[in-house]
């Protein structure tokens, strides 16, 4: 599935967020109800308002969640689903644009392990708080002006429909549209990457600024 995710400019520009990406990857805080609707290896592009819209400028693909209690995490470690990995991050503190915290552990996730699997093992202990972050490594795009609004959270976003109707009214103009979708629509191919692992990164100390 393809979403769309606005990057505030209160914490970041563009190229302040592009350059922490590059270096320490992508991780977006997201509500347990809209993770419910993803699945590894997701797309999910990056826009950032401006006076007149936005601009798409990169996108990742869905390979880590981080801030699984460490509860549900055992378990899932229990029953073989994941497995420890040897990480050079553990112990290090993540400090970015919009909050911190620091990495305990990371998981390899079993090749049929689900995201639906992991948050019904979260379900199950009844926490009524959950700091949960999804991330991957950061990927480039070539950097488009449109007409969609600012919006918080994850939305469905036609990527097809967007890049067509870009093509079609020229390059220097703004793309008209809210491209937002209700139903899924396939993935590209090309942009698929294949080369991630799925993991689990237990965190602690997460804060938000």
């Amino acid at each position: 599935m393809i979403w769309l995710h606005f990057i505030g400019k209160k914490y970041y520009t563009i190229n302040a967020f592009v350059k922490e990406a590059e270096k320490i990857g992508i991780s977006r805080r997201i509500d347990i109800k809209r993770l419910k609707n993803m699945n590894w290896g997701d797309t999910i592009y990056l826009f950032q308002g401006d006076s007149k819209g936005s601009v798409l400028f990169g996108f990742f693909k869905l390979n880590n969640i981080y801030g699984i209690p460490s509860e549900a995490v055992r378990n899932l470690v229990e029953k073989g689903k994941i497995s420890l990995s040897s990480s050079s991050d553990i112990g290090k503190k993540i400090e970015r644009g919009c909050g911190e915290y620091i990495i305990t552990a990371s998981y390899v996730c079993n090749s049929s392990l689900t995201i639906k699997e992991i948050l019904e093992e979260i379900e199950k202990l009844g926490l009524k708080k959950l700091n949960l972050l999804i991330g991957g490594s950061f990927f480039p795009h070539e950097r488009i002006k449109s007409k969609i609004p600012f919006q918080q959270g994850f939305r469905k976003f036609d990527y097809e429909g967007f890049i067509r109707a870009y093509r079609n009214q020229g390059n220097n103009k703004r793309v008209k549209g809210q491209f937002y979708i209700d139903e899924e629509i396939p993935e590209d191919p090309e942009l698929t990457d294949q080369t991630q692992k799925n993991k689990i990164i237990e965190i602690e100390d997460y804060q938000k600024k």
